[in-house]
């Protein structure tokens, strides 16, 4: 929540949870079906982009980084 806030971007973690709650279960993101089809996916649009918007701040995400590069190494 911080990084958005530095990015400037209004977020509460109340609005995040509510709309992952909102979510069907079930449902696939595109990443997800580009992943599994073996498609280019946009995981560097997503995931490169908040690891940037972190490094810009000051802000660690070691968590995502190795989600990215997982993620990044099944592509």
């Amino acid at each position: 929540m911080a990084c958005s806030a530095a990015e400037g971007i209004p977020a509460s973690a109340h609005d995040l949870l509510g709309a992952l709650h909102s979510v069907p279960g079930g449902m696939r993101t595109s990443l997800q079906e580009d992943l599994a089809a073996g498609r280019p996916s946009e995981l560097d649009a997503i995931g490169g982009a908040l690891l940037r918007a972190g490094a810009r701040h000051g802000f660690p995400t070691p968590a995502l980084a190795r989600i990215v590069v997982t993620l990044g190494s099944n592509a």
